[in-house]
Formats: structure tokens, sequence, C-alpha cells
């Protein structure tokens, strides 16, 4: 349940605030009709860029805004899913109120917003609903936002590269090369879809857990980020081997020269065509192969060889790597 739990928080889409130019195309005066429990209200709320919230009359607001509250308090914001650039949300406070509602942008602009009223932070209620209608924009002309926004979205970086996790459940070839080894070590493994994988086909066993490293999944309060192993997206594909389920012999684990002890594999998936980059940037991307290296240490990691996984042919010869080991040095 906690996985499934994260997942879904991972991959709902989240709304991230507007940029400078797309609030200054929404700041300005809105004629603001509430409609409550205890009866309508209109007043006019002139919205700043700077998230304050100015009112000519706050004789007129539904609320007595001197009882625990200052108008000082008042503040609005609005968020959007960058992939949905139509929809805007705003969260307006005032005093005891705090408005949530959507609208629709045509451009930077949008002339409507509706939602909800709420009464409370902590324990919030519903008791009614608003409607915010443009009546004088600060900015009448929006071109010039227009263009500071398109130059602001075109630098920013690329996405990042992002795979399906179910897309390398399936039969692997690993070469690993320790730093002291003279030859490599091939094994065939199969990455099953819970997350575990085990050699077949030899006369030693490499077995353990695997999945995708996913950064910044999860925004903090501070605007950071956080990453997660156990997302069903990611950049880069790890591997821990367990010493407990693997054979062992005088050399090593599965017969690997010296090596002790349980280790990580940590790489990155190749990409050999711009096909196959445009996809993983829309989290649409697979690869059939993986570079990296190999480490220990709970605290501090210690490298101590590389690794290359090349997807091979299942037994219904969906895939297929050509028979070629190629191992960058």
């Amino acid at each position: 349940m906690p996985q499934r739990h994260s997942g879904l928080v991972a991959f709902t889409p989240q709304k991230e605030p507007l940029a400078a130019e797309e609030v200054a195309a929404l700041s300005g005066i809105w004629r603001t009709s509430l409609c409550l429990d205890d009866g309508d209200h209109d007043f006019s709320l002139h919205l700043k860029e700077s998230g304050a919230v100015q009112t000519s009359d706050q004789s007129s607001l539904p609320f007595n805004i001197c009882q625990g509250t200052t108008w000082k308090s008042a503040r609005w914001s609005v968020s959007a899913v960058p992939e949905l650039d139509s929809a805007v949300s705003i969260r307006l406070q005032l005093g005891i109120l705090y408005l949530e509602g959507k609208g629709e942008r045509k451009g930077l602009r949008c002339v409507s917003l509706k939602g909800s009223v709420l009464e409370g932070r902590d324990d919030p209620c519903c008791v009614g609903s608003f409607e915010l209608s443009l009546a004088l924009p600060t900015n009448d002309d929006v071109s010039a936002l227009m263009l500071r926004h398109l130059a602001r979205r075109e630098a920013r970086p690329a996405p990042p590269l992002s795979f399906k996790l179910a897309s390398f459940i399936g039969r692997w070839g690993l070469m690993i090369t320790l730093d002291d080894a003279l030859m490599p070590s091939y094994f065939s493994l199969r990455l099953n879809g819970n997350r575990t994988f085990i050699s077949e086909g030899g006369s030693q066993v490499l077995a353990g857990t695997w999945g995708l490293y996913s950064k910044g999944y999860y925004n903090r309060p501070d605007g950071g980020a956080k990453g997660s192993a156990i997302m069903p997206y990611g950049s880069s594909v790890w591997l821990k081997v367990n010493r407990e389920i693997c054979t062992e012999t005088l050399r090593g684990i599965a017969d690997l020269p010296e090596v002790r002890e349980s280790f990580h594999l940590w790489g990155v998936p190749i990409l050999e065509s711009v096909e196959s980059e445009l996809a993983a940037r829309t989290g649409e991307g697979s690869s059939d192969r993986v570079d990296g290296r190999l480490w220990v240490g709970a605290v501090e990691r210690a490298y101590f060889g590389r690794f290359s996984l090349l997807r091979t042919r299942d037994d219904d010869g969906d895939h297929d790597d050509g028979g070629q080991w190629v191992m960058d040095a």
C-alpha cells in the first residue's frame, strides 16, 4: 500500500506557480461575486503582481477583517499544470475565507475564474461559491509579456531523460569488468516485473533487486526535490546484488574475483538515435543498453569496476542484441 500510494502521488499532474509574465497578465481589478450561505456579496479586488490584494471598500466584505485578521494577510497566487497551458488555478485568501477556483486562458490572459469558497485554514469547510471577472487589467497589451515569457521558456533546460521500468523487463546480457581483473565476467540475467533479477544458464548464480532511479518526483516546501528508487519511471538503472541469494566460490560471489560482499550497479541507458532521445524526453523512452559503474559502501561509495547490460533475444523473439558486445574503455 505505501508503494502504491507513492506512485499515485508521483504521477498525479503537478501544478507549478506561474511565471512572472503570466502573473502580470492576470493582475488587475477583478469584479468579485460571492454566493455564500448567508447571502450574496459583490465588490472589487485589486490583485497585484506582488501577490498582494487590495480593495477600495473594505466595508462591503462579508467578514470583519479586524477580528483576528488584517487586510495585509490577503494574498493571491496562481498555478497551472505545465502540460495544460490553457487551464489556470487560483487561490485567494481574504481573512477567514479561502477562494479556490479555475479558469481558461487564451494566451496569457484569463478573464473569468470560478470556484468554491472555504472557511477556515486548518479544517476548512465549503460555505459557497465565487466568480471573478477581469474588469481592468494592469497590462492592457500582453504582447510584450508574451515575448518575455516565450524567451524564458526557450531558455529552460531540456526535460530530463525518463524511461519506463516496464520496458526493461526481460532477458539481458551482463558483462562485468573489475578494475583489477584481466578478463570480464559474463552473465545472462532476467529482470523480473517484481524488481528482482537472477542469472540464468550458468554454473554461478547472481541475484538481487533492480529498479530505476527518479530524481525530483517529490517536491519539498523549500522548493527542492528528492529522488526515489522505486518509481515506474526513471533516468538511471540500478541493480543490487544480494550476497545471501548468490552462489559463492573461493574466488568470490558468483566467482567474481575478490568480491565478498553485496554490491551495487548503477548505470545510464544508452540512446542511439534522435528519435529515442525525444521519446525519453517525454517519459516514453526505452533502451537496449545500459553502461555504468560498480560500487560498495553504505556511507561513502567505493567504485571498483564497470558493467554493461545489453538486451538479448527473449523467448518470443521480441529483442535481438545482434550478438555484439562493445565495452567502452
